[in-house]
């Protein structure tokens, strides 16, 4: 009978243990390719002591996928996989089991198994599935399209993953066309490729407009947006000519084709529906468009049978091409002599083409001055990069026979820049500030206040024969409030015409501005301060980006273990008042991470602005203290003095200070009045704290001047401890008689002295100098001795001896006698000036000869 009850008892308190082990974990975690992940997991109700050592005994964790175990801990310790890592002990004992991926790829996709057990043999699984993510690259490749015609744009993606995506259209931010869910294709890695392609008619208003592709996918948290404008193609003005060659031979062709974009065109000849490409490369002009020329020879055959030939251009992007034709007549066969008749008429034909020839000549020589008029005026060259508070140059080229009268005008958004003074150079007469070489301050009193500047080089010999070619320069300081999206034109035409012989207008300019980064520190929303019950898992880190045009900018966040995922809580780009752009991008870290001695968290920002990223690199949580000097508070002698040294800007909060006294080379700790203000938390994960001590006034004990105090401060961010020093500066004033003591010899002589008693430190000095009175002093040779009195005061003594005829004391060591040139009322006059460090001013003696004494 009591085997079944212990058997009962038995079963009951596995059922009980059974019941208080619980083990929870999410269905799904989410996880970024090439980025860590953790999976959570978390038991609860495992029993056992709460003593430290205690809370783990008899716990078995395991981690495993299809079978394949990835971490466990057990009675062999702490085991994981490579590339995984197990929560620690201290993680443990909390009840916290979750498991980190360092570097997540796709084949980490599935479902995870978190196995605690207990003493007892229960265990209690709990089962997660981790789905990758993968932001997508997007790019659109360069489109041409035609007015009236259908085209398409293609908005490529590839690196996503989950395959899901959908692709819509902007114009001029408004949407376009139907959002498009395409099926995507796989890539050997794992990841998606997908392409989104929209179809329409483009008119004449689409010409100078801005296009967008916006891409959503989970990966990201805002749509993608990929900004691109469209190229309208010119078609070309195609010719046809044929030259005459005599009967019997090769007949050569030349189709001449101008004023195309873009460059590449391939060719067709067409004889009698034969056909011959010629796809060579075309030269592209100064106004940007593009010039080729084509030739084609027939055979005599060819000429004998006749027909139409057709020269066609095909574009990229244009359905139907342009072309032209030339009718080739049928010939004879050629006769071995020619006949009177023909010789008659070969003869008229040559006195015809001689006088044609006459002819073109004088009215070519009646339009010469016209052709020297003519301009070849390139596009407005713009900088590559236009940035903002730099300057910027735009260029205009003219090329003819008389740039020296060619004067330009140049306009921003239509309004005017002009200039109000003028002057010419001496060898020429005055022409238009634009005409000359010359350099000026340009105020367009059209515009908003600005700086513009225009120059213009003299007239260069080009390339061609007898041609100049003129350069007009317009430099300006672009402003985002003036120029964001601003035309410039440049208008060319002759000195004293108002007619406009040619006119260049630029592409929109695009702004850019260099973004402002500050340095890596904790969100003010990062989850509050420090508690007494624990520290918070994970700390939100972030970077302000400020002042950066256009609002197109990319924050990477990275640590030992690879790429980190921005939070949630960042911010996109937002205009700020200036018309600038600023953002706010936040990662959060665990706090265990950012204790960990070592740990290097860096940020990488990139902008079109920017040749290569900025960086901001923080070396986690952990920082030194800034530690002041030891200050004293004015107390009263005698009573003791309150030392203090303040120490901020330290974490973690723990720090330990050390007062210790240093007398005669030995130190002694203090261990009375001390105490520790702090530490106070005055910014998220930023202490100070303030260190007091109370140590005797020393300064009236016999005059020993104090001892040596020192703080000396430990940290666990320093690798020795940091040492303050201070020392009470003791000092006391001699006893100074009133007056100087003097002793008449014979001969003249006259001996001064003066004792100085007591005073600290010992250091004092007496100099003396002596001349007459109202006159220039000269220094006396004197002698100091220290000596002690019979109580142990010390004593100054300082004398010095003077001839009273003997007013002055040569440099050389010479005195010169001047009784014989004294006059009356000239007296003595001896002066001695006592210095000491207890002294801020030095103290004077003087002695005045009397006046009988003098006489």
């Amino acid at each position: 009978m009591a085997w079944p009850a212990l058997r009962a008892l038995l079963l009951l308190a596995l059922l009980r243990s059974a019941l208080s082990l619980n083990v929870t974990a999410p269905p799904e975690v989410w996880g970024f390719l090439h980025s860590p992940s953790l999976l959570p997991c978390s038991f609860s109700g495992l029993g056992g002591g709460s003593e430290e050592g205690e809370g783990l005994l008899g716990l078995g964790v395991s981690w495993s996928r299809n079978g394949t175990v990835l971490a466990s801990f057990g009675s062999e310790g702490n085991v994981s996989a490579p590339g995984w890592s197990l929560a620690g002990e201290t993680e443990l004992r909390d009840g916290n089991a979750s498991l980190t991926l360092r570097n997540t790829s796709i084949l980490h996709q599935g479902e995870y198994q978190c196995t605690v057990s207990n003493g007892t043999g229960t265990e209690v699984t709990a089962n997660t599935t981790l789905l990758v993510l993968a932001p997508p690259r997007v790019r659109v490749p360069p489109v041409l399209a035609l007015e009236g015609r259908e085209s398409a744009v293609r908005c490529e993606a590839e690196g996503f993953h989950p395959a899901p995506i959908l692709f819509s259209w902007l114009q001029a931010g408004r949407p376009l066309g139907a959002p498009q869910s395409p099926p995507a294709a796989r890539r050997p890695d794992g990841t998606y490729r997908a392409a989104g392609e929209l179809r329409w008619t483009p008119g004449a208003a689409d010409t100078r407009q801005n296009f967008s592709c916006r891409v959503a996918h989970a990966a990201l948290q805002q749509p993608m947006r990929v900004d691109f404008t469209l190229q309208f193609p010119r078609q070309p003005v195609v010719s046809l000519s044929v030259e005459p060659v005599p009967q019997g031979q090769p007949q050569p062709l030349s189709c001449q084709i101008e004023g195309f974009f873009p460059g590449p065109v391939t060719v067709t000849w067409l004889l009698n529906g034969s056909g011959l490409t010629d796809s060579s490369p075309a030269q592209q002009r100064a106004d940007g468009t593009f010039r080729t020329t084509r030739y084609h020879t027939l055979s005599p055959e060819q000429r004998e049978r006749g027909g139409e030939v057709w020269c066609l251009v095909s574009q990229p992007g244009v359905q139907s091409p342009v072309s032209t034709s030339i009718l080739i007549t049928r010939t004879e066969p050629a006769h071995r002599g020619m006949s009177n008749p023909a010789k008659a008429s070969v003869a008229l034909m040559i006195i015809s083409l001689v006088l044609v020839v006459l002819l073109g000549f004088g009215f070519s020589w009646r339009r010469r001055d016209e052709k020297k008029k003519g301009l070849s005026v390139s596009g407005i060259i713009l900088p590559v990069k236009i940035v903002v508070g730099r300057k910027a140059v735009l260029t205009c080229c003219i090329q003819g026979r008389l740039v020296d009268m060619v004067q330009t005008t140049w306009f921003v958004n239509d309004k005017p820049i002009t200039s109000n003074s003028s002057s010419g150079n001496g060898d020429r007469p005055a022409l238009p500030l634009s005409a000359r070489e010359s350099e000026a301050p340009l105020l367009p009193p059209a515009c908003a206040p600005g700086y513009y500047r225009v120059k213009t080089q003299r007239p260069l010999l080009s390339s061609r024969r007898k041609e100049k070619q003129l350069l007009s320069h317009l430099s300006f300081l672009p402003d985002l409030r003036l120029h964001r999206g601003a035309l410039f034109k440049c208008q060319v035409s002759y000195r004293g015409k108002e007619s406009v012989m040619e006119e260049r207008v630029s592409d929109r300019i695009t702004l850019l501005a260099a973004p402002c980064v500050s340095d890596i520190r904790v969100a003010p929303d990062s989850g509050g301060t420090l508690a007494a019950g624990g520290q918070p898992g994970a700390v939100q880190l972030e970077v302000v980006a400020t002042r950066f045009h256009p609002g197109l900018l990319t924050v990477r966040w990275f640590c030992e273990g690879g790429e980190l995922s921005p939070a949630e809580s960042s911010s996109e780009p937002q205009p700020d008042p200036d018309g600038f752009f600023q953002a706010v991008s936040q990662c959060r870290v665990p706090l265990s991470e950012l204790n960990r001695p070592g740990f290097r968290v860096w940020v990488t920002v990139h902008h079109m602005a920017l040749r290569d990223p900025i960086t901001r690199e923080s070396r986690g949580l952990v920082k030194s203290p800034e530690v002041s000097e030891i200050s004293a508070s004015e107390g009263t002698p005698g009573q003791p003095l309150t030392l203090g040294c303040q120490m901020s800007g330290f974490y973690p909060p723990e720090i330990k200070v050390h007062w210790l006294r240093v007398h005669r080379d030995q130190e002694e700790a203090l261990s009375e009045g001390l105490a520790l203000w702090g530490p106070i938390e005055t910014h998220p994960y930023i202490f100070r704290a303030s260190a007091q001590a109370s140590v005797p006034d020393r300064g009236t004990e016999g005059g020993n001047g104090g001892s040596l105090i020192k703080c000396i401060i430990e940290h666990s961010s320093l690798e020795r401890p940091l040492e303050r020093q201070w020392r009470h500066t003791c000092t006391a004033v001699p006893s100074i008689p009133d007056a100087l003591e003097v002793h008449c010899e014979e001969g003249g002589l006259r001996v001064f002295s003066v004792v100085l008693r007591g005073g600290y430190p010992r250091g004092g000095a007496v100099h003396w100098a002596g001349g007459v009175e109202g006159g220039a002093l000269w220094t006396l040779k004197a002698e100091n001795s220290e000596l002690s009195a019979e109580d142990g005061t010390p004593e100054l003594h300082s004398c010095c001896s003077v001839d009273r005829w003997a007013v002055r004391t040569l440099t050389n060591g010479q005195t010169q006698n001047e009784a014989n040139r004294k006059d009356a009322g000239q007296r003595l006059t001896v002066l001695a000036e006592i210095t000491h460090p207890a002294l801020t001013l030095p103290v004077f003696r003087t002695w005045t000869e009397p006046i009988e004494e003098s006489s």
